[in-house]
């Protein structure tokens, strides 16, 4: 009867150790799948370069520090947005705005923009479905939304004066 007791005992704990990790394991890939053709903006707290990386990569790397630099190979860097969706990309344009009018103006069309890739994403449906095409459609989005912060932003600079 021991030895039963003490062969079993083994599997018992690996079992319980294997049922434990099974809803994380869940939890991580169901965290991936959810993310693809997403590429996220990562910037490195260490070297202070940023770079852009695929979602899930970024999901599946990341540990409590980070993920790893591919500049200097620390395990630093983090996500800072969506590729795509930085306002400083458009620092020249907005630089050329000067009357509250102007962006006004630019806000509308920006706005009218965005509903209409909008009104594309949800006639395309699942997005994961043409991962090119929906990778396309979230850099276009995410491009719009910097865009009206950038004219938010210069809006509030012209105000501030």
């Amino acid at each position: 009867m021991k030895i039963v007791i003490l062969a079993a005992a083994p599997v018992a704990i690996i079992a319980a150790w294997w049922w434990n990790g099974s809803n994380e394991r869940t939890w991580n890939q169901e965290a991936i799948e959810s993310v693809a053709g997403v590429i996220y903006r990562v910037k490195c707290d260490k070297c202070g370069r940023q770079f852009e990386m695929p979602a899930e990569q970024y999901v599946s790397k990341f540990k409590n520090a980070g993920v790893p630099c591919p500049f200097c190979d620390s395990q630093s860097a983090y996500k800072v947005g969506e590729a795509g969706d930085d306002p400083e990309q458009f620092k020249e344009e907005m630089s050329r705005i000067t009357t509250v009018a102007e962006v006004q103006d630019k806000l509308e069309d920006a706005e009218a923009e965005y509903a209409e890739i909008k009104r594309k994403i949800q006639e395309f449906g699942d997005l994961n479905a043409d991962p090119e095409r929906g990778a396309e459609l979230r850099r276009e989005r995410a491009r719009l939304r910097a865009k009206v912060n950038a004219l938010n932003m210069r809006w509030s600079e012209i105000l501030a004066g």
